[in-house]
């Protein structure tokens, strides 16, 4: 079986900011960033076949 792990961050422009939370600056309202990571998962034990993607901040932004 092959799983897809998309942990997530989406700043929405659309929905109150929660109480007690900071404004959401203008520049970053509605924005989103995903990292995904596919798994495959055998009786014998998994292999993450995105593990050569650049997930590095640094790396991303070069």
């Amino acid at each position: 079986m092959v799983l897809t792990v998309k942990p997530g961050l989406y700043l929405s422009n659309r929905l109150p900011v929660p109480e007690g939370q900071p404004p959401i600056p203008e520049n970053w309202q509605g924005i989103g960033i995903r990292i995904e990571d596919d798994v495959a998962v055998t009786a014998t034990g998994h292999q993450v076949l995105t593990a050569a993607a650049l997930k590095d901040l640094r790396d991303m932004e070069g």
